[in-house]
């Protein structure tokens, strides 16, 4: 896979895995908003570990700087799509499939924000450590 998207897109299906069974898991004992974010954070590790390694080969050795970015970027990303599920739930649409409309949406969001900020090699060069 050479484009970057597929790539991300890729390492995306792998922690939308994760997400998507915490979030499977822990809406039968936990509020689904809670169940969400919790849900959010872990797949958020395992996308900020696989993109850094396989979709950007990022170099970078300011790892809690650009987790830090990554970490905003996911915060910012959990209140959008917390706010998104909410409305579509308290509109009668079942939690997981709100969960999967609002996945979809925030996927070109998510990759715009990340490739731009959190994997940018022109702002974690070598000259900027």
């Amino acid at each position: 896979m050479e484009n970057k998207f597929t790539r991300f897109f890729a390492v995306g299906v792998v922690s939308t895995l994760v997400d998507w069974t915490v979030f499977y898991v822990l809406s039968f004992y936990l509020n689904y908003i809670v169940a969400l974010i919790i849900a959010i954070l872990l797949g958020g590790i395992v996308n900020y570990i696989l993109n850094k390694i396989y979709s950007f080969d990022s170099k970078t050795k300011q790892y809690i700087k650009q987790y830090g970015v990554h970490l905003f970027i996911t915060a910012f990303s959990i209140a959008i799509s917390s706010g998104l599920v909410f409305l579509l739930v308290e509109n009668d649409i079942n939690k997981l499939v709100a969960r999967v409309i609002v996945t979809f949406i925030m996927l070109f969001f998510n990759y715009l924000l990340h490739s731009g900020l959190t994997y940018n090699k022109k702002i974690w060069s070598e000259k900027y450590e």
